[in-house]
């Protein structure tokens, strides 16, 4: 396994790896979050070879794995101990998202906005996927960045059925539909995964009554919109979800939507955590990330063999002594 680290501290571009000590850990998220790289640098090692080398909050980093370029990001955060052993996070592109703004978009789609706050931040941009649906007008006063576009994607997938993964690809901020990032990895516990937990649950994000409202300033009255199933509210008793509309939905939208809400958070909630280890070099699975989808084959669950593909929520790599290994968390899949 071939393993270069790269940084640009202003003064030049220097490969690290030979005073990297330890491991060197990468994590994506699927949502909601930056990718993270984390690894200790051995500050004495480059004194006692008389090299000027330094690392600096703000310098960019750049992993390279068996000559695939897996991960661009910028030093955050050091930690020195008393041996001079430095403990370094990095984030991608995607933590410059935790800035907050307040926007107005008006007929704009949720590619739009993407492009848009990339540019007013100077971020830099890959393949954005055309999202297709024009949303009604989003107001977000002093709000996130990202979650001001995981707004407007979510309203995108209630609208269109259309899941679409965000992600910063090696430096570039890139939007593809969820149907783009299979692959064809087959994890099966027979094989590669060393160990499993699987959860299933209905206590996140699980819902068997969906109530949307909002505000009807000429009648001066709440409406509601209802969506539930019965069976499961005897099942489980009420499990609601409880939201405020935007007032430029219609009666028609409004209705659609909790119906579209209750599809989706209607049914048990499956996750389940692997461990891979003794990985061949040749699958290339340095490539791997949260977004994906892998097929993965369990025997003997207490409820029959897990046979199912499914989507990475989130992936962390780990490269230590000329060995990979990698710990996968993942939906319940299809």
């Amino acid at each position: 396994m071939k393993i270069k680290l790269l940084v640009n501290n202003n003064k030049g571009i220097f490969d690290i790896t030979p005073f990297i000590i330890d491991k060197i850990t990468l994590t994506t998220h699927r949502k909601n979050s930056a990718s993270t790289l984390d690894f200790k640098f051995a500050r004495d090692l480059v004194v006692q070879n008389n090299l000027s080398i330094s690392i600096d909050e703000g310098n960019a980093v750049e992993l390279t794995v068996n000559d695939n370029k897996i991960y661009k990001g910028f030093v955050f955060q050091k930690t020195r101990n008393k041996d001079q052993i430095i403990s370094t996070k990095c984030y991608d592109q995607l933590r410059y998202l935790q800035n907050k703004q307040s926007y107005t978009f008006v007929d704009k789609k949720a590619s739009d906005i993407i492009k848009s706050i990339a540019s007013d931040f100077g971020l830099i941009t890959g393949h954005i996927q055309d999202t297709g649906y024009i949303l009604q007008p989003l107001n977000m006063d002093n709000q996130r960045l990202l979650d001001i576009i995981m707004k407007a994607l979510d309203i995108t997938f209630y609208n269109n059925n259309e899941l679409y993964i965000f992600y910063d690809d090696v430096g570039k901020l890139t939007l593809r539909k969820v149907n783009d990032m299979y692959t064809t990895y087959l994890f099966t516990s027979d094989t590669n995964i060393t160990n499993f937990n699987y959860t299933s649950t209905i206590d996140n994000n699980v819902y068997n009554q969906i109530k949307l409202y909002k505000d009807n300033e000429e009648t001066g009255k709440r409406e509601i919109y209802l969506a539930k199933d019965n069976a499961n509210i005897g099942n489980w008793g009420i499990l609601q979800y409880y939201e405020k509309l935007d007032d430029n939905l219609n009666t028609a939208q409004a209705k659609k939507l909790a119906e579209d809400i209750l599809k989706q958070k209607n049914k048990v909630a499956e996750s389940l955590s692997i461990d891979i280890q003794n990985i061949d070099d040749t699958l290339k699975l340095e490539k791997l990330r949260a977004g994906n989808y892998v097929y993965v084959l369990i025997k003997a669950l207490s409820s029959g063999d897990f046979s199912k593909t499914c989507l990475i929520e989130k992936c962390t790599h780990i490269f230590c002594d000329n060995e990979h290994s990698i710990k996968l968390e993942l939906n319940g899949g299809s």
